[in-house]
């Protein structure tokens, strides 16, 4: 709709209401008390122009199940103690200015599917026991002021038919601590983001083995031990992203196990060894690929020609891995002819190590990278 104006303090009066949905309007203003509303089971202001302090009362409503605040850049509060008989189903303060920390309260709402945060400047550590929740299918923090670790997951809580969460975003904090025990149990987890922070300790293979993992993203950490491992049940991922490490390892290692899935891989500016293999081939899916910043050597296959889904890769400041990448991925219009980037070590040394005609970016054996204008 295309409503304007505030809330009325007189939706009060309405105390049978039990759904309010006033999503993708113009309204302004604070959203006013609505305590009387004992009704009420879901309450939808998404995309307004709302301001001011969002009551705490409404986090306490007696019926409320859906809370959906999110998209209001200038609501502002805190969550409160959240009562233990509360039915809260779904949170969403997504995008709005929401502060302080996450009260330990939420981790006995057991009803709780969603809780997202993202985006807001939520402060304090992440509650004990708020990953294990029964129900909880999405839990996003990411974009916030978080610091400590990240809380355990204890298997026996969440139930006989084991932990509902799939998607858990916890990036761009300040989390520090290792991956917590019990990741490998989250076995409905598709989504993992925990990338942006300053987390240690190495990644268990058993992570990259979870049956519906499709996204791992853990770059911009200070991750150490050797990239993992896959196996046959890692069938369903499509993004590994873990640049800017202190990860080792052998390239060869991580493409003869990766699976067939995979459309994005970035392992840059690790410690990572070995030499591109050609089993590189067999990853058809594959549109970026980026191992830049490594201690890669060897010839670059003249059969990745074969990556007929590429759009993006980088394969610079390798200083010791050469190639022709003018004779093989440059000649080939099905990939050459969708190129968005394109980068390597083809600036500088006589001869230089990697010819390459189509790369949007030559980098030289310091790294500095300039636009190529081989055209």
């Amino acid at each position: 709709n295309n409503l304007s104006g505030s809330i009325p303090n007189e939706i009060n009066y309405f105390t049978d209401l039990e759904t309010l949905d006033l999503y993708y309007n113009k309204l302004l203003g604070a959203i006013p008390d609505l305590s009387q509303l004992i009704k009420l089971r879901q309450f939808d202001v998404d995309g307004n122009m709302l301001s001011g302090m969002a009551p705490e009362s409404l986090f306490n409503l007696p019926s409320i199940v859906n809370m959906y605040l999110l998209n209001n850049k200038d609501l502002t509060g805190t969550i409160p103690v959240i009562g233990d008989t509360s039915r809260l189903e779904k949170i969403s303060i997504l995008g709005c200015s929401f502060t302080g920390s996450i009260p330990q309260s939420l981790t006995a709402v057991s009803t709780l599917r969603l809780l997202q945060m993202k985006d807001n400047a939520i402060s304090g550590t992440i509650p004990a026991g708020l990953l294990s929740l029964p129900a909880l299918e999405t839990l996003g923090l990411h974009g916030n002021r978080l610091v400590g670790s990240i809380p355990s997951i204890d298997a026996t809580a969440t139930g006989t038919n084991g932990s509902a969460l799939r998607s858990l975003s916890l990036g761009s904090n300040s989390l520090e601590g290792s991956l917590p025990d019990g990741i490998d149990t989250l076995i409905a987890l598709q989504f993992l983001y925990a990338h942006d922070n300053a987390l240690t300790g190495v990644i268990r293979n058993e992570i990259v083995a979870l049956p519906l993992l499709e996204q791992l993203w853990l770059y911009e950490n200070n991750l150490t031990g050797e990239i993992p491992e896959f196996t046959s049940s890692s069938s369903t991922l499509t993004d590994l992203f873990l640049s800017d490490n202190d990860l080792s390892g052998n390239l060869q290692d991580l493409l003869a196990s990766a699976p067939t899935s995979i459309e994005r891989i970035d392992v840059s500016n690790n410690n990572i060894r070995g030499f591109i293999s050609d089993d590189i081939n067999q990853l058809t899916k594959v549109q970026t690929f980026a191992v830049a910043g490594n201690k890669l050597t060897g010839v670059i296959p003249e059969d990745i020609v074969n990556l007929v889904s590429l759009t993006s890769f980088d394969f610079s400041s390798n200083p010791f891995l050469e190639g022709d990448l003018t004779s093989t991925l440059c000649t080939t219009p099905a990939i050459a002819n969708k190129l968005i980037f394109a980068a390597a070590d083809c600036n500088g040394g006589d001869p230089v190590r990697v010819n390459c005609d189509c790369c949007t970016e030559c980098c030289d054996r310091s790294g500095e990278c300039t636009p190529n204008n081989s055209d």
